[in-house]
């Protein structure tokens, strides 16, 4: 059956061809995802994440969790898949940005990702965040990177996939790193944007200019983590992985800096490393989603690291919407994946 057939059919039977993939999975589009357990936590069983749609049970060295991911209906019968990690949802206890908190929502963000950057897509909800299990508040720590890692090979192994693609923004962009770190062998384009990878120095940095005593912590108060910057001898090399670091100078969050130094350190390991600058979103310049999203649809389509760099810069539109082909235009396919 041709991929446009199974996607058809996909929509037709409903569901997105999830009872074949989850046996008993639940079928509640308009299922809401609780400020409560983003703030307190949520707990489940092995039985109940198996018996919810499109969710994982992941089983590691630290533990144990149901990860939730909400994929895009080209997902069913692809080869490759972009996997997007989003950014953190608390600041302290003040949620940031969650009014999508429905699953019919975040299926609609992945097929608007799919169409966007031409390639399939699934976001991947981080420990805590959008029905995972897990404390949200725990997060950076070397259980939410081993649980993330996990769901991948789940995910990876659920839909017959041959390769990821991994993408990501912020804390979600941090996890990008740390799955590299962890020795991923899959990865076609790693793509990160606005990435907190040494997120000690920034926090002993910021302690030092207020005229603190740094406490060891991060600046949200995550104490005992992963700083994903001093485990980056045990990323895999690879002849044909991509990875593309994303920005902004003005970065008043996450500074450029620790970005530059994160891809300095990858290059200095023989890594293909390209960092590009783009025009980060809001008052602090933070806001890269949009460029991390296109980046994955620019380097899965082939396009060379020198070029996407300067469609970063120039802020141009994800492959969907270039009515144009500005992305394409004087510029040669790429010999990665």
């Amino acid at each position: 059956m041709r991929a446009v057939d199974q996607m058809k059919w996909a929509l037709v039977a409903g569901g997105l061809m999830t009872a074949a993939l989850a046996p008993a999975a639940a079928l509640d589009d308009d299922e809401e995802f609780s400020l409560s357990e983003l703030r307190g936590g949520k707990t489940t069983t092995r039985e109940a994440c198996e018996a919810t749609r499109d969710a994982v049970w992941v089983s590691h060295a630290l533990g144990t969790e149901c990860i939730r991911y909400f994929p895009s209906a080209n997902v069913v019968g692809a080869k490759v898949a972009a996997f997007y990690f989003h950014g953190d949802k608390l600041d302290g206890v003040k949620v940031v940005s969650y009014d999508n908190n429905h699953a019919a929502v975040l299926r609609r963000e992945s097929e608007v990702a799919a169409r966007a950057n031409q390639l399939p897509y699934i976001l991947v909800a981080r420990p805590g965040v959008y029905g995972s299990s897990g404390r949200h508040n725990d997060r950076r720590g070397r259980k939410e990177y081993l649980s993330m890692n996990a769901a991948v090979d789940a995910i990876k192994q659920r839909y017959g996939l041959e390769q990821v693609h991994l993408g990501g923004q912020s804390g979600g962009a941090a996890t990008v790193g740390a799955l590299l770190t962890l020795g991923r062998t899959d990865v076609a384009c790693a793509v990160a944007s606005s990435g907190p990878f040494d997120a000690l120095a920034r926090a002993r940095d910021a302690a030092e200019r207020s005229g603190r005593t740094w406490d060891g912590c991060d600046v949200t108060h995550q104490c005992g983590i992963y700083n994903v910057t001093d485990h980056t001898d045990t990323v895999a090399a690879s002849p044909t992985r991509r990875i593309i670091l994303i920005g902004d100078p003005q970065d008043g969050n996450t500074p450029f800096v620790y970005q530059q130094a994160f891809a300095d350190k990858l290059k200095a390991l023989g890594h293909d490393v390209t960092l590009a600058q783009g025009r980060g979103d809001g008052p602090l310049h933070h806001g890269l989603v949009r460029m991390s999203h296109r980046a994955l649809g620019w380097c899965h389509a082939g396009l060379t690291s020198a070029r996407i760099v300067e469609l970063v810069a120039d802020d141009a539109p994800a492959l969907g919407n270039d009515r144009d082909g500005v992305a394409r235009r004087g510029a040669k396919p790429a010999s990665s994946p």
